[in-house]
């Protein structure tokens, strides 16, 4: 363990009270695994970040759960900042109560741009390569919204009152609305595949565009009405 030559700062007894830390390893080696860290206190250690197998675990203390198979596991990632107590007091147990942002770390306070009440956002933003996940859920009109957004743009499903809409960033798209209409736009080939494909409608029609100039072609279009 990294030797300690203090007993109190600034009159203080270590181990009372929170401190502020840093997390220098998130992987918990121990049978089973709860989500314990390696935390850092520049204030007990110094300046200098020590090595991982020289600090204790610190413990997880968890929002919701404390029994089996009840709750949910947030792990912090590594160079997250994290407030810490002590149990009983004792330094070589620390527990990690909190997170607290710096001024550069804090995440937009509406990533959607918008204050609404009854209406649930998560964001989760990896640290590494910048890409985006967020899940908006709207109790107003009992609609969710899910966002992929990476460097290629942003791929979403949204499922609202008006029917189902999937699209990537490359600009292709399905959709489903609440008149049993169904809209698939790709910008590649469509593949159907199956032992039948039964086309059946009062028109079936289906149409060849001209790959050159983007105009229907006539051949290689049909245009079946049904009879009647």
């Amino acid at each position: 363990m990294v030797s300690r030559n203090l007993d109190k700062i600034g009159g203080i007894p270590l181990g009372t009270g929170i401190l502020l830390g840093i997390v220098i390893d998130n992987v918990d080696t121990g049978t089973p695994d709860r989500g314990r860290c390696k935390v850092w206190f520049p204030l007990i250690h110094g300046p200098e970040q020590p090595e991982s197998f020289e600090l204790p675990f610190a413990e997880n203390a968890l929002s919701f759960g404390g029994l089996a198979n009840t709750g949910f596991v947030i792990i912090p990632e590594v160079g997250a900042s994290v407030a810490c107590g002590f149990e009983l007091g004792f330094i070589e147990e620390p527990i990690m109560l909190g997170y607290w942002y710096g001024e550069e770390g804090l995440p937009d306070q509406h990533p959607t741009g918008e204050t609404r009440d009854k209406v649930i956002t998560l964001q989760r933003t990896d640290s590494e390569t910048g890409d985006r996940f967020l899940l908006q859920i709207d109790f107003t009109d009992n609609s969710f919204k899910v966002t992929r957004t990476t460097s290629e743009g942003d791929d979403f499903l949204e499922v609202g009152k008006d029917g189902i809409k999937a699209e990537t960033a490359e600009g292709n798209e399905i959709s489903i609305d609440r008149q049993g209409n169904v809209n698939v736009n790709a910008q590649g080939d469509v593949l159907l595949g199956g032992g039948a494909l039964p086309a059946t409608g009062q028109v079936v029609t289906t149409e060849h565009i001209d790959p050159f100039t983007g105009a229907p072609h006539p051949q290689g279009s049909v245009n079946v009405k049904a009879s009647l």
